[in-house]
């Protein structure tokens, strides 16, 4: 005979066991849903939703490591055209600041990498985060440390030897650092791989150029030209450093056709600083003195008190004397 007592107790210990049960079963099925909506949004680009997902998801599962890498990428995609403006130019002096941004995507991507997942996509998170930390830094200080994106597009290698963008990050960053060779080793290698990018045969010509071997710098600013500037969107840049090349090789007539091509994308100080030379260098006549008068005054009107303003000024003094 089954006592009261007991017969209450197990009856007790049953509902709580269908309780336990209906619970798990409420959770699993959420969570399934969570995680097929977070992955629909994520899918389709609308990141905004998905974060809000994947939010979710590591609050009930903080072992999500797939959520936590997932929600690192959307952080780095809030930062991208930024960084990829600074990186470069150097130009951009009025853009916001990114840095909590880019530290949460680091957060979200370390931890996802904690947690074992170490795939090629979530080291290439962590190495663009933290190359984005890097360019941010410099801009801000002028100096940063670039060991963790370089380690990080390192390990995208050791997984995917084939990866241009991998290369063509170290190479970006040994350029910001002026390791001209070295940028011009890891360059090249993401240039064979990628043949079609403005941007990486720019570069190589830009690290020549700095290394004054000015006519292999020519070669490849002419591809980034022939190119038609893909993935590059400063031409400005590639025909001022192709007329600097030019201009230090003394060929002045193709330095100022190219610092001509430079000042219609982009009116800069140096195009006509460097222009306003050629033509004195050059000087075919009267002419030629008066263009690079006329230049000489531009780059005042754009720095006044620029480098070169002292003897921009002593110049345009000793040419208005020839021209009386």
């Amino acid at each position: 005979m089954i006592e009261k007592g007991n017969f209450s107790i197990k009856i007790f210990n049953i509902r709580i066991l269908i309780l336990i049960f209906i619970i798990v079963v409420l959770y699993a099925s959420s969570y399934s849903l969570l995680t097929f909506f977070a992955k629909k949004t994520y899918k389709a680009g609308d990141y905004l939703r998905a974060e809000k997902y994947y939010s979710i998801i590591i609050r009930l599962n903080p072992w999500a490591r797939t959520a936590f890498a997932k929600l690192g990428y959307i952080e780095l995609t809030k930062n991208k055209s930024v960084t990829d403006s600074l990186r470069t130019t150097f130009l951009n002096r009025d853009l916001p600041d990114t840095t909590n941004t880019v530290n949460q995507s680091i957060k979200y991507t370390e931890r996802a990498i904690r947690l074992g997942l170490n795939e090629k996509w979530v080291y290439t998170n962590a190495a663009v985060a933290y190359d984005n930390l890097f360019v941010i830094q410099s801009r801000k200080s002028g100096s940063a440390d670039s060991s963790k994106a370089i380690l990080y597009y390192n390990k995208v290698l050791e997984i995917d030897p084939e990866d241009a963008n991998a290369y063509n990050g170290v190479g970006s960053i040994y350029y910001q650092e002026k390791k001209y060779n070295l940028a011009i080793e890891s360059l090249k290698k993401a240039a064979e791989r990628k043949t079609d990018d403005a941007r990486i045969q720019a570069l190589i010509g830009f690290s020549y150029a700095e290394l004054k071997n000015y006519k292999i710098a020519i070669s490849y600013l002419e591809k980034a030209i022939e190119l038609k500037y893909k993935n590059y969107p400063f031409p400005f840049l590639i025909h001022r450093y192709k007329g600097y090349s030019h201009f230090y090789l003394k060929d002045y007539n193709s330095a100022i056709k190219e610092y001509t091509k430079s000042l219609e994308f982009k009116q800069t100080s140096a195009a006509y600083l460097y222009r306003g030379l050629s033509y004195l260098f050059r000087e075919e006549g009267r002419g030629d003195l008066e263009k690079a008068q006329n230049d000489f005054e531009e780059y005042l009107r754009l720095r006044p008190d620029g480098s070169f303003s002292k003897e921009v000024k002593s110049e345009l003094e000793k040419i208005k004397l020839k021209l009386k």
